[in-house]
């Protein structure tokens, strides 16, 4: 599930927010509970070669953790090439550097639509222990607000914020908008795309992805042409800059639906 603000909660900001984004609106993604969804067809994910494994640190044994959590976001390029990355979240930042450690040494097989490359992002979770460790790669559309939740959010030194944590929202300061070419409609290449990112603590856009299932790539290449370029007023908790997630719909050329 995707929640949204109360549009009647919301009405003062987003008069703020549509003198810079148009026809575009912003929504902070509080939680996703749902089942990942099915790949579909003529995909082939990502494989990774795990050539080397994280240890338990001794930073975090000296001061007494015996179990600890790292969750990490990369983005491989259609050469199988680590492009990106963000942490975004750890329960003591040496678990953090173990899992960036492995995580640039590791190997990649890039993903595939229909037999051709193609760049992804994805989340791997590391979960340690001091008997062992566990690896598991999420889809983009799954975050950890649901992890979050699930345990005192204090027990994380660095995570993302919730919507309803903040004090300040990220405020849109530079927006470009896709770049639609007029005959497109006539031609079919239509659709609703979801773009979904990250806003770091210095309101730079981080790891956009396509969140749409079936999405036609071109209209995707356009969304994300755009949103990489974006910059915010950083969200902040308490005062303090924090690393939020968002994401925003495009309506390429489709009739919107009535109320």
């Amino acid at each position: 599930m995707l929640y949204s603000l109360n549009p009647a909660h919301f009405m003062k900001t987003t008069t703020r927010l549509c003198s810079f984004f148009g026809f575009f609106l912003l929504t902070l993604i509080l939680a996703r509970g749902d089942e990942p969804a099915p790949l579909p067809a003529g995909y082939t994910p990502l494989k990774i070669d795990q050539t080397w494994q994280p240890m338990f640190p001794q930073q975090a044994t000296a001061i007494g953790f015996s179990t600890g959590e790292a969750h990490v976001v990369i983005n491989v390029d259609a050469n199988g090439a680590l492009a990106d990355w963000l942490v975004v979240g750890y329960s003591h930042p040496s678990f953090a550097d173990q899992a960036m450690n492995a995580i640039k040494k590791w190997k990649f097989e890039p993903a595939r639509w229909q037999g051709e490359p193609v760049p992804v992002v994805v989340r791997v979770d590391f979960n340690f222990e001091r008997q062992g460790l566990t690896i598991v790669t999420q889809s983009p559309q799954e975050n950890l607000q649901e992890r979050f939740l699930e345990l005192d959010k204090d027990q994380y030194a660095y995570r993302v914020h919730l919507l309803q944590e903040l004090d300040h929202i990220p405020r849109p300061v530079h927006i470009v908008e896709p770049i639609y070419p007029a005959d497109w409609a006539n031609r079919g290449i239509t659709g609703i795309v979801n773009i979904e990112f990250y806003i770091d603590e210095a309101g730079k856009v981080r790891l956009p992805a396509v969140e749409s299932r079936g999405v036609s790539p071109l209209l995707g290449n356009l969304a994300l042409t755009a949103v990489q370029q974006w910059q915010f007023e950083p969200a902040t908790c308490k005062g303090k800059p924090v690393l939020v997630r968002a994401s925003q719909s495009f309506n390429f050329g489709t009739k919107a639906a009535k109320p």
